[in-house]
């Protein structure tokens, strides 16, 4: 990484993050990391334990998520707003979504999505922040960051709806068992009324 002439220097973890991510946004499947020497001749200036440590970091993290970037489940529908400086993908994998945003500019970046659903949300990792309402998620993307979040449809939402049907079901239950008493008791007072008469 040159910066501005000054002296060549490795990139740091976050920039490395920020570098692989933004390949598997892009449709990467996999990663090969190269090459080991530059780190080692590169000792003087940024020592070798430090960057090592960033690499085993980097990948053990790609490593935590492999399942996911390797799954073809079918993703939940979301609405988003364009933003050019933003690179972004969604993953679906063991019943989780997950989506992986990019900040590809040098300034805090706006992201926001609608998720049309209610889902519980969680931050994975990141620098960023996101705030939640309603069905909408607003992203405030550092510079050169990476941020994941993980999602599933919120289970209060499903127990609400489970006790909404169980109360139609009941209430429909006694209109049908109140119309049949009713048909039943009206019918056997005419079967005595008649018999009543017949005597």
């Amino acid at each position: 990484v040159i910066k501005h002439g000054a002296k060549t220097r490795p990139p740091t973890l976050q920039e490395m993050k920020c570098m692989s991510w933004q390949a598997f946004i892009a449709g990467a499947r996999g990663m090969i990391f190269y090459s080991i020497l530059e780190i080692i001749g590169m000792n003087k200036t940024t020592p070798f334990e430090s960057r090592w440590k960033d690499v085993i970091e980097l990948t053990d993290q790609i490593w935590e998520y492999k399942d996911m970037i390797l799954s073809i489940e079918k993703v939940d529908r979301i609405e988003y707003k364009e933003n050019n400086n933003i690179a972004f993908k969604q993953w679906k994998y063991n019943g989780y979504n997950y989506i992986v945003i990019a900040n590809l500019g040098r300034e805090n970046q706006k992201f926001e999505i609608n998720l049309i659903n209610k889902y519980s949300v969680v931050k994975e990792f990141g620098l960023g922040t996101f705030k939640q309402h309603d069905n909408i998620i607003t992203f405030n993307i550092e510079p050169v960051d990476v941020l994941m979040i993980k999602y599933k449809l919120d289970k209060s939402l499903n127990s609400s709806l489970i006790i909404i049907l169980v109360l139609i079901f009941l209430i429909i239950s006694a209109i049908i068992i109140i119309y049949v008493v009713k048909r039943y008791y009206k019918k056997d007072n005419t079967k005595k009324f008649i018999d009543k008469g017949l005597e």
